[in-house]
């Protein structure tokens, strides 16, 4: 996500403690039950009853995130964003420090958290439609919390302002580059003082760390980053990996692979069996065009992954991001991700009804 953010900071890990063709081508390949009382009726005469059509199945819980980042858009976009898709849950990205370990939208000090009443009507028009929204700190860009804040309590704090401002029960930690080797064990004990605080007031939390993957699985770093998190007391609900930057050409054959490396080291690392690891999995993909040249998904490539992870059963899918979600404008053809654009030709929601589906 590194270039689009970068482009969102100048103009714009994660845990949940609660988953083709050559360059520049398409990756085509691929209720409430309860017992119900009987009483005795008196005898009628027999008379043709309408059979109730089922209710619809509801979507299930976050499962099928979208990213957001929420500044400098028009609220109302989200509001017809979900309804024309029916998505409906978000992770709002990024927070950042601000200086002095002060918790800010992209880390811009004239966005401190608290001071921003746009993210709260956004939080707002998300929840009065069904859905739900988590808060996601770091990101390729800025200086993440974590390694501006001097102390565990602090940083905890930090945090927590933020979890308050929004009432929230769920918060992702989206590492990415330096952040992944920088202040981690501090992130971990942060992220342990927060748990105990949500258990001691019998409010739920639940966290999902966001890490980069490569074709062969989650790199070491990150692997590091799960250990630091586990030695903290921490297991995350969701190991959210980033399948996309693979590399120019890159095929759903390719994204399946490198869910598949991880989901082998989820298993292992949490002692996790093959169903409790592909439920702890989640598959984040980059719609369009991604950060390299040659690599792009397209919207019959987002119905089979959706599909394969039904089947896999992941514990959720998501992609980066909503605001990306429509067709470029300009006779310029875009080769690589844009923050506003995906680059393909879409319909304007398509990914987000695509993806909504797998919750369903």
């Amino acid at each position: 996500m590194r270039a689009q953010q970068l482009v969102f900071k100048t103009v714009a890990v994660a845990i949940l403690a609660v988953a083709g063709a050559g360059a520049g081508m398409a990756l085509g390949d691929m209720t409430d039950r309860r017992p119900r009382a009987t009483v005795a009726e008196p005898e009628r005469s027999a008379v043709a009853v309408p059979v109730p059509r089922p209710a619809p199945v509801p979507a299930a819980r976050f499962r099928a995130p979208l990213y957001y980042q929420p500044f400098g858009s028009d609220v109302d976009l989200v509001g017809r964003a979900l309804d024309t898709s029916g998505a409906r849950d978000l992770i709002l990205a990024f927070v950042l420090d601000a200086g002095g370990c002060r918790p800010a939208w992209q880390g811009d000090p004239a966005l401190l958290v608290g001071a921003d009443a746009a993210v709260a009507a956004t939080v707002d028009s998300v929840r009065r439609r069904g859905g739900d929204v988590a808060v996601s700190f770091g990101g390729a860009a800025g200086t993440e919390l974590g390694v501006a804040c001097g102390s565990d309590r602090a940083l905890a704090a930090a945090y927590q302002k933020v979890i308050d401002a929004y009432g929230l029960t769920r918060i992702d930690l989206d590492y990415e580059a330096e952040d992944l080797a920088v202040g981690v064990d501090r992130r971990m004990r942060a992220v342990r003082l927060l748990l105990d605080r949500a258990g001691a007031t019998g409010r739920p939390l639940r966290v999902s760390l966001t890490l980069p993957v490569g074709r062969d699985g989650l790199p070491p770093v990150a692997v590091a980053g799960i250990r630091a998190a586990l030695r903290a007391g921490v297991r995350p609900d969701i190991v959210n990996v980033m399948a996309f930057n693979l590399g120019a050409g890159t095929t759903q054959a390719d994204i399946r692979g490198a869910l598949e490396a991880a989901h082998g080291q989820v298993k292992v690392l949490f002692g996790d069996s093959d169903a409790a690891a592909y439920a702890r999995l989640g598959l984040q993909l980059m719609i369009g065009h991604a950060d390299v040249r040659g690599e792009r998904l397209l919207p019959l490539d987002a119905r089979s992954l959706v599909e394969y992870g039904k089947a896999r059963r992941l514990g959720w899918l998501s992609f980066w991001s909503l605001n990306r979600d429509q067709a470029c404008v300009g006779p310029t053809p875009v080769e690589w991700a844009v923050p506003t654009c995906s680059g393909v030709d879409q319909r304007p929601y398509e990914f987000a009804g695509i993806v909504a589906g797998f919750a369903r």
